[in-house]
């Protein structure tokens, strides 16, 4: 009957718990977290990249309109549009300083390193 007692018990398995954890269980732990940040991190760069383009595609989209309507009568050169964190906007290839209504500016996507070229009759991009 004695050698019944030596075996597993309650009190046995609380003062086991009660030490806290070993630093391999930690390092597992840790390990663990690591691994999942880092596939959430990855997972999420597609997103990022995906809408630094459609923001991109956007404001120069929206500069055939602006940039149309300055040309409109223009017997000067255009300024180009101001840089914004998004794009970087290059200098004017035509800018309608000949009087015939046509215009083209380069651009750069800063975040994703894709070009366009807008026209008066569109934007055409390339690296995108």
């Amino acid at each position: 009957m004695k050698n019944f007692k030596k075996g597993f018990t309650h009190q046995s398995f609380l003062k086991k718990i009660s030490g806290g954890f070993t630093s391999i269980e930690l390092l597992v732990v840790v390990a663990i977290i690591c691994v999942l940040t880092a596939v959430i991190l990855v997972s999420l760069d597609l997103p990022r990249r995906k809408a630094n383009i459609a923001a991109f595609k956007s404001e120069t989209g929206s500069y055939i309109t602006k940039g149309g309507a300055d040309c409109v009568g223009a017997t000067s050169a255009l300024t180009a549009p101001a840089d914004t964190a998004i794009t970087s906007w290059g200098s004017f290839i035509d800018d309608c300083a000949n009087g015939d209504g046509t215009f083209s500016i380069k651009a750069t996507n800063l975040k994703s390193g894709c070009t366009a070229v807008v026209s008066e009759s569109g934007v055409v991009y390339t690296g995108c």
